[in-house]
């Protein structure tokens, strides 16, 4: 209206000026006056603050991202106007300044919860895996970040978790140990929410992979690093209460790995970490393989089930090796 446009935005961009109060009237100059304005003129003004936030320009800082980010999540709410803030994001997917494609990422994650699950994985995905490629390592480690977001949202999902699984799998590949972590990181928020299978068939497998790759690592800051995010992702699951037989074999397998410690990394406090780790899982009736129980604790349960193991082994050895009876 010509009242919005002539003396109302105009008050606004006054007070927007002063530094002091942006911060009190951006939420309702972005939700209650632009709207009024039209569409277009909204997704402009949302997507300079974008870049002015990301690269400090005239006082924006990141300060003011939480109070974008919450106007991105309302308007991602309303029908009509969903599909222009993903378009305005994704406008700056290619943006020169890594800074803006970090504070982009980190848009599209807050974004997500907001969002119907055929958006995220038809729209929001495909940019994820774009900025996951990023030749910024910051833009990647972000990517993970809100990858993990999309697992968590979508996993009832199939086909999305396929495509979230395929890019973790680039992560895994990755050769930067900072990626690497902050793979595990997000691996140990998805933990609870992740579906048992995807649990069984991805999250536990590459953190094995993780493990074992860990355990080669020359670098010993970066090894203990690793070994403590791994160490955080066991211990959320074997506080769950779905773990099983095969799962938490897996996991006292992934405990094993980090009790080989043979270039003495980690200190005794971790070790003790790890074994009461392993003494909950044990405690719950499951047993380590054969090779994990030589450096793994056992509770007396476990210890039962492995020395019951290796004595039907021995007789069933003792049976297979008697002669047989002389032929009449």
């Amino acid at each position: 209206s010509v009242f919005v446009n002539h003396i109302v935005y105009p008050h606004f961009i006054k007070e927007l000026k002063d530094s002091n109060k942006r911060s009190a009237v951006l939420h309702v100059f972005l939700c209650g006056v632009l709207p009024l304005l039209g569409c277009e003129r909204l997704m402009a003004v949302a997507s300079d603050l974008v870049v002015d936030i990301a690269l400090n320009r005239d006082n924006w800082s990141s300060s003011h991202q939480p109070i974008l980010a919450d106007t991105l999540i309302i308007l991602c709410k309303q029908k009509e106007l969903r599909l222009e803030v993903i378009g305005m994001l994704w406008n700056h997917i290619v943006h020169e300044a890594p800074q803006v494609r970090i504070v982009l990422v980190q848009l599209f994650d807050s974004v997500i919860p907001a969002l119907p699950f055929a958006d995220v994985g038809t729209r929001v995905l495909p940019a994820l895996i774009t900025l996951g490629n990023d030749p910024c390592i910051e833009v990647q480690c972000a990517a993970v970040q809100a990858m993990g977001r999309v697992a968590t949202c979508a996993a009832d999902t199939p086909a999305v978790m396929e495509k979230v699984n395929a890019q973790f799998q680039f992560y895994m590949d990755s050769e930067t140990p900072v990626l690497v972590q902050a793979l595990v990181d997000v691996l140990v928020t998805i933990i609870p929410s992740a579906s048992l299978t995807f649990k069984e068939s991805v999250i536990i497998p590459k953190l094995l992979n993780v493990g074992s790759r860990n355990n080669a690592t020359t670098d010993k800051v970066v090894r203990a690093n690793i070994a403590r995010k791994l160490l955080e992702a066991y211990k959320a699951i074997s506080t769950s209460p779905w773990i099983g037989e095969k799962m938490g074999k897996d996991v006292l397998s992934g405990l094993d790995m980090l009790m080989r410690d043979g270039d003495k990394v980690l200190d005794s406090a971790f070790k003790r970490q790890v074994a009461g780790v392993a003494h909950t899982i044990t405690s719950a009736g499951v047993s380590p393989s054969a090779s994990a129980s030589t450096s793994l604790p056992l509770s007396s349960s476990a210890t039962s089930n492995n020395n019951n193991n290796n004595n039907n082994a021995t007789t069933t050895t003792t049976t297979t090796t008697s002669p047989a009876p002389a032929a009449p």
